[in-house]
Parts: C-alpha cells; sequence; structure tokens
C-alpha cells in the first residue's frame, strides 16, 4: 500500500508520455522538396511602367529664395497626406527646379 501512490503517479506520467508520442505529426513526405518543384533561377528584371507625361516647376521659401534639396512628392488626389507613401518624388536643386518625369 506504500507504493501505490507512487506507482499511479508513474501510470499517469506513462499514460500522458504515450498520448504524446503517438499524437505526434507524421514527417513531411520527401516529394514536396523534390527539384522538379523548384523556381527558375532567372527571372527578367523588374520593369515599371512609365508614362509620357511631366511635371516640372520651382520651390519657394516664404522669402522668395529658391528652396535648394527640397523633397518633392506626388500624392494621389483621395489619400491623406500624413498616412500615404509618394507615388513620385524628387529633389530640387540648387536653384529650386525639381522635374516629375515618366508620368
Amino acid at each position: 500500500m506504500r507504493h501505490l501512490p507512487l506507482l499511479l503517479a508513474l501510470g499517469v506520467f506513462l499514460g500522458l508520455a504515450m498520448a504524446i508520442w503517438l499524437g505526434r505529426p507524421e514527417a513531411p513526405d520527401a516529394s514536396l522538396f523534390s527539384a522538379d518543384l523548384a523556381l527558375s533561377a532567372e527571372l527578367g528584371p523588374l520593369s515599371l511602367p512609365g508614362g509620357s507625361l511631366e511635371v516640372s516647376g520651382r520651390v519657394r521659401t516664404s522669402a522668395g529664395t529658391p528652396a535648394a534639396e527640397a523633397f518633392v512628392v506626388l500624392l494621389r488626389a483621395e489619400d491623406d497626406p500624413s498616412e500615404a507613401e509618394p507615388l513620385y518624388h524628387a529633389y530640387t536643386d540648387a536653384e529650386g527646379r525639381f522635374t516629375l518625369a515618366r508620368l
């Protein structure tokens, strides 16, 4: 009778261990990893669609001097400017001029 609680605990532990061992998922099928399913390593270069429109202009400061190296972006009209990513962007030159090409 002294060893009954120990044997009962070992039996529960053995039952749990068997349930975990038998419930393991099977190993994946080796045919899923064959060389036949591999993608071709030669992919063509990405080409972005480009149009024939161009937007250019000049950026000036509030004092009227050219704004050099200002960041100019083009956004969609319906997008929130605080959250939208620019469609096109450019920096101004020393005279404040910029050009957004191939729109």
